[in-house]
């Protein structure tokens, strides 16, 4: 793990309340796709207590650049993407967690809302390492649709990555409702090939995947940080 002062700035609002900020690192150290960074609101030296710190999926990958996706959701995101409208200088920790996302096999991303900033990182680790060879489809569960995974991305997909939007707010003209395990095992050609799931998203959702990959009896990581008085 390297500390590191890091300048932060919002490079895009994506809604009201989802912003994506880019934070320039001055230690660079190169970071696996699933990997996190805590970020803190002041400048921090290794050695003081970091108590203001949150953690944000990195979801960009190889550039010293690296990009967050930040939902405002509370007093420390409310500030973190205020001061970053100007700019500002801070400290950050990183590269950090278990989630990792490695090459080699077909892949399903399973994500809720502003959970797919984990998978960003493997989608821009594909464009910039040129690995086209596996099979991923990504399953994004969002409110609205102008939180869709193209409003948020600053580049184009990869051709080997299929999409399924489930836009569960009712107030949306395209709403579907919920997706499902049997939306994944119908669209997914389930049973022809052998995937990892991967899946994001807030608790309730996390757990209604795992007991349903479980019952299948599906290999599956899960990302499951909770920020505290976020």
């Amino acid at each position: 793990m390297t500390t590191s002062d890091a300048y932060l700035r919002v490079e895009k609002k994506i809604s009201d309340t989802l912003y994506l900020l880019s934070v320039d690192i001055d230690r660079y150290r190169e970071w696996i796709p699933g990997m996190y960074m805590e970020v803190s609101l002041e400048k921090k030296s290794a050695s003081e207590p970091w108590l203001d710190k949150r953690a944000f999926s990195i979801a960009s990958w190889g550039e010293k650049s690296a990009k967050i996706l930040v939902r405002k959701a509370g007093s420390f995101t409310s500030t973190l993407i205020s001061q970053s409208m100007e700019g500002f200088e801070t400290s950050i920790r990183y590269p950090m967690g278990r989630f990792l996302i490695n090459p080699g096999h077909s892949k399903v991303f399973i994500a809720g809302g502003a959970g797919i900033s984990v998978f960003l990182s493997y989608i821009d680790y594909l464009n910039n390492s040129k690995r086209v060879e596996e099979e991923i489809n990504i399953y994004h569960s969002i409110k609205r649709k102008g939180e869709n995974l193209q409003s948020i991305y600053w580049n184009e997909l990869p051709e080997n990555i299929n999409v399924s939007y489930f836009i569960t707010g009712k107030e949306e003209k395209e709403y579907t409702g919920r997706m499902s395990i049997k939306d994944i095992t119908e669209t997914s050609n389930f049973g022809r090939h052998k995937y990892m799931y991967y899946i994001c998203g807030p608790t309730e959702f996390n757990r209604y995947w795992e007991e349903n990959l479980k019952s299948i009896d599906e290999s599956f990581l899960i990302e499951d940080w909770k920020n505290s008085g976020v």
